[in-house]
């Protein structure tokens, strides 16, 4: 069988699955080869364009559901990147990590790559040692515990989100304490999401070759307050505006 591989996918993995997709429509009884007319009637000939169109539709949806996707880069997430389970609780990595990364507790940021031009994101916390669920990233009321409020933003690629932990306001975020940040990106065809163990400090200072920038000039409406900011790219400043709320 012949394979293709297209960007973020196993090579051969998609393709293969269109191809089982299509062995199964041309095995469908009601099929009509074109190139055996005279076996097929009206009725023949009226179902299988209808396949063709549903299998179209079909093949098209899936490639616009594989398209779906972002990669946390800084802080690094609890395991590699697995596109198939971005759908699920922490990327389907459901226990945290033991080796958890040091952040800095003031004067941080995140660093991600958009595969969609047109995009939104939250950051949850959870102070608890092992958050295994959605429930785990509540505030004593039950609403979601954020630690950077919902905003949109227009543009693909890598982009820098600047991320003071010290101003959330949050019970037991201070210096030395475990927290896990949980990362609700949606680019307009559900929530993906990413998770993040970390150990706040209070003098930690990210690493040089960790690099704030971003890859394209993005307007950005903020869900909290409604505003609207257009930012620069390749520099710190470009989402400091585009992110504040």
């Amino acid at each position: 069988m012949r394979t293709c591989s297209l960007p973020g996918l196993t090579p051969g993995f998609e393709y293969k699955r269109m191809s089982v997709l299509l062995e199964e429509f041309f095995s469908f009884p009601g099929y009509c080869p074109v190139n055996w007319p005279d076996r097929c009637t009206g009725v023949d000939k009226k179902l299988t364009a209808e396949m063709r169109f549903s299998t179209f539709a079909l093949l098209t949806g899936a490639i616009t559901v594989v398209n779906a996707h972002f990669q946390l880069a800084f802080p690094p997430p609890r395991g590699p990147f697995d596109d198939d389970n971005e759908v699920n609780f922490c990327d389907n990595y459901i226990n945290a990590v033991s080796n958890r990364s040091e952040f800095p507790l003031s004067g941080g940021f995140v660093t991600l790559n958009s595969e969609h031009p047109k995009w939104s994101l939250g950051i949850l916390l959870s102070t608890a040692q092992d958050p295994t669920s959605f429930n785990n990233f509540t505030n004593s009321s039950g609403g979601q515990q954020l630690a950077r409020n919902f905003a949109s933003a227009t543009g693909s690629g890598g982009f820098c989100i600047p991320l003071d932990l010290s101003n959330t306001g949050i019970s037991g975020v201070s210096d030395g304490a475990n927290v896990t940040l949980q990362f609700l990106y949606n680019g307009g065809d559900g929530n993906l999401y990413q998770c993040a163990d970390l150990t706040l400090a209070q003098n930690f200072t990210i690493p040089s070759n960790i690099t704030c920038s971003n890859s394209t000039a993005t307007n950005s409406t903020s869900a909290a307050s409604g505003i609207t900011t257009t930012g620069y790219a390749g520099a710190l400043g470009f989402l400091v505006s585009l992110f504040t709320v």
